[in-house]
């Protein structure tokens, strides 16, 4: 038997030659009762989050370069903060630098889960724009960040890529946009900043949508139930 974390995922080893029927999804899960939950609203600015490793398949040059094509259609008052570190860091910091964004940004650089989570209650968006690398490299299924950030009630903005449009309901939980679509991305962005009476309404519908379908002991039960078949 072949597990696979979505839909995507399962396609991917159905066409590698895995036979349809040895293939079952079976989603990740997260502690929600770690998660605290809190209303986004409007505030003093709006403040962004970025949290991945600084490789080409998170695609945070294309977050950074859609941040900077919302701001040029409409300037309004951000803090960017970018959890994470990795082989494409310095290509990330010139970036931010060229763009016009190191003023308002903070590199934190890796840090524990426990500190990650109680970072998400002090941002109001997450971005995450994941893509397919040039060596084929991917989520695979899709970041777990996208699930802690939506059971914290933080709207994403997030591409197709994977199984991301599983974890992130598109205009429900999140708004989602193609691979490597700046314009897109940056369009995405912008509804959110102008709209901020939406936050709390995608908030609760990530809380639920997580605690409905990737709750962790949920998925432990049901781990258990496909061992016990094959056994």
């Amino acid at each position: 038997l072949f597990l696979a974390e979505g839909g995507a995922m399962a396609q991917k080893l159905v066409d590698l030659g895995c036979p349809q029927d040895k293939v079952r999804i079976w989603r990740l899960g997260v502690d929600v009762e770690r998660i605290e939950f809190a209303v986004r609203s409007a505030g003093e600015r709006t403040r962004l989050l970025i949290c991945a490793g600084f490789k080409e398949k998170k695609g945070i040059p294309y977050a950074l370069r859609a941040l900077a094509a919302a701001l040029a259609q409409k300037s309004f008052p951000y803090a960017l903060t970018l959890i994470g570190d990795g082989e494409d860091r310095r290509l990330i910091e010139a970036l931010v630098d060229e763009l016009g964004l190191r003023p308002y940004s903070t590199f934190t650089g890796m840090m524990p889960y426990e500190q990650v989570l109680a970072e998400l209650s002090r941002h109001d968006i997450l971005l995450q724009a994941s893509v397919t690398a040039q060596n084929g490299d991917g989520e695979g299924g899709a970041p777990v960040i996208l699930l802690d950030a939506q059971a914290s009630g933080m709207p994403v903005v997030a591409t197709t890529h994977g199984d991301i449009a599983e974890y992130v309901r598109d205009g429900e939980t999140g708004l989602l946009a193609a691979e490597r679509d700046i314009e897109g991305l940056a369009e995405k962005i912008m509804t959110l900043v102008e709209q901020p009476e939406r936050w709390a309404v995608m908030g609760r519908a990530g809380r639920r949508h997580v605690e409905q379908n990737y709750e962790a002991q949920r998925q432990v039960g049901i781990l258990e139930q496909i061992y016990d078949e094959l056994v």
